[in-house]
């Protein structure tokens, strides 16, 4: 099974998961399609408008793992108001190399936060996990 870099950002960079009742919501979603053996989860860091997940997962499960995120994205965004699509068009999910090291790419997606000026530490950001920490 390949592994891939998964980029899902919010539509107009709108700073939807600012709220953290909705970004823990996102967040039980994306545990629950582990649970159901959908994906195997590497990393991931969730930022007001930006998803980054490295999962394992089949081929053909890409679409449908994304299309779940979005129903429950707009799921969850409905208390505080939002209505309608969350995520941008995603850009199609980057397949790791098979020299490419899965953790090399996790630490870049759990830097995301601290890139952004959002935290003044990495592992400040409460949004976020790695099979590695």
């Amino acid at each position: 099974m390949p592994t891939s870099h998964l980029t899902l950002t919010t539509i107009a960079n709108a700073p939807l998961f600012a709220d953290f009742w909705a970004a823990r919501a996102l967040i039980q979603k994306m545990r629950s399609l582990e649970q159901q053996k959908a994906l195997h989860s590497l990393a991931w860091s969730l930022v007001p408008d930006q998803l980054q997940w490295l999962i394992i997962t089949e081929d053909d499960a890409l679409q449908p793992i994304i299309l779940s995120l979005e129903i429950h994205a707009i799921r969850a965004l409905k208390p505080i108001g939002h209505q309608g699509p969350v995520w941008q068009r995603p850009n199609p999910p980057r397949l790791l190399q098979p020299l490419e090291p899965p953790r090399t790419i996790a630490r870049h997606i759990l830097a995301a936060p601290y890139r952004s000026g959002l935290v003044d530490r990495p592992g400040d950001h409460p949004h976020w996990d790695s099979t590695w920490l």
